[in-house]
């Protein structure tokens, strides 16, 4: 790697090469749960581009993708369930340890593939662009206790014997009829 003190105003960091040479760099910075990437112009650039990112995740038996990020001006609850595709989704959430996994980035994709090993299997894609401050960076946050640390301090994974998924409401509703009096339907 070869840098010009003159010029380079990112001491460390990873270059970013193109068919001109080196017009940029991509900072890496942690913070205690945070990992960061930021593209970062050399001293006297200013180019236009974009930083791409692609990744997989295997997490718990159990994550599921979610917004944990109100949109701006926004008085909706977003809710859903099983799995939900959105392009509103920023996280993912582990509900048997309460854990967040929050992504940030441009134009962020996060996509439910094929269960691996009987987890759930994402796709990740984001962008950072360099020339536009605010979307310079890539950001991955680890949230733990949630749910414990926001609005439910004693927060319990559901317990799936006792509370039946909510997409089996056949079920739900051939109690209820039953619990009625109602027999079966013949």
């Amino acid at each position: 790697m070869v840098r010009d003190p003159g010029r380079d105003s990112v001491p460390t960091g990873w270059p970013c090469w193109t068919t001109k040479g080196c017009p940029g760099y991509v900072a890496v910075a942690s913070t205690g749960d945070t990992l960061r990437l930021t593209a970062v112009h050399r001293s006297a650039q200013n180019y236009r581009g974009e930083l791409s990112w692609s990744g997989t995740a295997v997490l718990g038996a159990q994550v599921f993708a979610c917004r944990t990020s109100p949109l701006e001006h926004s008085r909706v609850v977003q809710m859903a369930s099983g799995q939900a595709e959105s392009r509103l989704n920023d996280a993912l959430f582990d509900p048997d340890t309460d854990t967040v996994l929050r992504l940030s980035g441009v134009d962020l994709r996060i996509r439910s593939a094929a269960q691996e090993d009987s987890k759930p299997f994402f796709e990740i894609e984001m962008k950072a662009r360099p020339h536009i401050p605010e979307q310079a960076s890539l950001e991955f946050q680890i949230l733990p206790d949630y749910y414990r640390s926001r609005y439910i301090p004693y927060y319990q994974p559901l317990d799936r014997k006792r509370c039946l998924h909510p997409y089996r409401m056949d079920v739900l509703e051939r109690l209820l009829r039953l619990s009625r009096g109602g027999g079966e339907p013949g």
